[in-house]
């Protein structure tokens, strides 16, 4: 079982990076059904990644319901 990182959250829900081609087929990997665990110091890292980008909570909100 892997880990994500923030890194591939981020690259995938803001579609940013250089990386995100690479983070959205890791995603898509686990919506497939390959197991992954989210430690939480990436869920709190995600937040803040998430929170400097956002223009509010609500847009968070939306953001992390968007995610699937």
């Amino acid at each position: 079982m892997r880990a994500l990182d923030t890194n591939i959250i981020v690259y995938h829900v803001l579609k940013d990076s250089v990386f995100w081609k690479r983070a959205a087929e890791i995603i898509k990997s686990v919506e497939e059904g390959e197991d992954v665990f989210v430690p939480l110091p990436v869920l709190k890292e995600t937040l803040f990644e998430l929170r400097r980008h956002a223009k509010g909570l609500s847009e968070i909100i939306d953001i992390l319901v968007s995610f699937q």
